[in-house]
């Protein structure tokens, strides 16, 4: 019997917290934010194809020999949640380094995803507080 190629996983936590459940904001709007929901719905944008697509650009500059496809990303990757707002990324490779950096990629490339949002997101708030002051 031939032996198997040795795999390694790679895995990263991060803790995700809905930015509308900040001070900034009344109780009372607030008040119904369901932080599961929350919690699903970046495990759901963790998994995208975006993410996966971005990610893979990402460990190509790193590890550009092994680094896998966006399909490869999201065939593979195992999201999992917790009962706090904690996301496990686990990633297996056939070596430690392609395993590390898709794990790091994703991760990035998710943060990068969450931080272009929240700037258009602000940018269209700011304008229509621009058009409120204006009427």
């Amino acid at each position: 019997t031939g032996l198997l190629p040795p795999r390694y996983e790679a895995t990263a936590s991060l803790v995700v917290t809905d930015p509308r459940a900040t001070t900034l904001f009344s109780a009372a709007e607030t008040a119904g934010l369901d932080a599961e929901r929350y919690v699903a719905d970046q495990k759901a944008i963790m998994n995208s194809d975006a993410v996966a697509e971005r990610a893979s650009g990402i460990v190509a500059e790193t590890v550009p020999s092994s680094a896998p496809t966006a399909r490869e990303i999201v065939k593979n990757v195992r999201i999992d949640t917790f009962e706090s707002n904690e996301i496990e990324v686990t990633y297996p490779a056939e070596d430690g380094s392609t395993a590390m950096a898709t794990v790091n990629a994703i991760i990035e490339a998710y943060e990068q995803l969450r931080a272009e949002a929240a700037v258009r997101d602000s940018a269209s708030a700011i304008s229509q507080l621009d058009d409120s002051i204006a009427e």
